[in-house]
């Protein structure tokens, strides 16, 4: 089987990713920070191309884990003798 995995990265409005330390509130704490945007989720594994974005890290957690339970092996049928 595969392996598939689904990363959520925080990222600024030109899409690049945000590695800036931030305050509770989420505000930079460098100058040089553009601010932090939203977050974008990609699917990694067997040419698996999903990517979604949300500017809620917790929603987009439910859809990744969602996403991720779509390439699970369909339960073994039963033999029942």
């Amino acid at each position: 089987m595969a392996r598939y995995t689904a990363t959520i990265k925080a990222v600024h409005a030109d899409g690049t990713e945000c590695t800036h330390k931030r305050t509770s509130t989420g505000k930079a704490t460098t100058p040089d920070c553009t601010g932090l945007d939203g977050y974008t989720a990609r699917c990694r594994g067997n040419g698996c191309t999903w990517t979604s974005s949300n500017t809620q890290k917790t929603a987009l957690e439910t859809l990744r884990n969602q996403h991720l339970r779509t390439h699970l092996n369909p339960p073994a049928p039963n033999r029942s003798a």
